[in-house]
């Protein structure tokens, strides 16, 4: 299975281990909260936004089974950096 098609098989909020990183799915920001790009804050983050991103097919609504947008965020598990 490919990147994209993992990627795009991943449902909101859930964290999957890909290629060893722990990507998890979160909801966009707002448009206005984003200044006009919904891509602000995904890890595959590109200057000018989804034209250039090659894994838009994962994150668009349309293109998705869930028909959900997302923006992948890497996941760092907070218990496990929690000092003792």
């Amino acid at each position: 299975m490919s990147l994209l098609e993992q990627l795009r098989e991943l449902s909101l909020s859930h964290v999957a281990d890909i290629g060893g990183t722990k990507i998890k799915a979160n909801n966009p920001r707002s448009i206005c909260e984003a200044n006009g790009n919904g891509c602000t804050g995904c890890m595959f983050f590109r200057e000018a936004g989804a034209s250039e991103c090659d894994l838009r097919d994962a994150c668009m609504a349309h293109k998705r089974p869930d028909k959900k947008s997302v923006i992948f965020k890497q996941f760092i598990n907070p218990q496990k950096n929690k000092r003792l």
